[in-house]
């Protein structure tokens, strides 16, 4: 499996941070059908077709660790380029 690890730091108030990730999740597991199981507020174990893994609030970062299949391979690059745009449009928005 391909591995997609995506950090990006922000200076966001932890409960807007954790309110934007909530969010964030929610849209990734409707547009990608991934089901999230939340552990705590600030983590998330995402599985869907093809992908697992990882979504973290950090103080200060949000971190993505996720494992896709050898047949997302050719789609790493867009997926996690899809990954920053969405995490940037987020955050920018508070």
């Amino acid at each position: 499996m391909a591995k997609i690890r995506y950090q990006r730091r922000h200076s966001v108030e932890p409960e807007v941070a954790r309110r934007e990730l909530r969010r964030l999740v929610l849209r990734f597991a409707d547009k990608y059908k991934v089901m999230a199981q939340w552990e705590g507020e600030d983590r998330a174990w995402v599985c869907g077709r093809g992908v697992k893994g990882l979504v973290e609030l950090l103080p200060g970062l949000v971190h993505f660790d996720l494992s896709i299949s050898l047949l997302l391979t050719p789609f790493k690059s867009m997926i996690k380029r899809g990954i920053v745009e969405e995490v940037e449009r987020a955050l920018e928005q508070v």
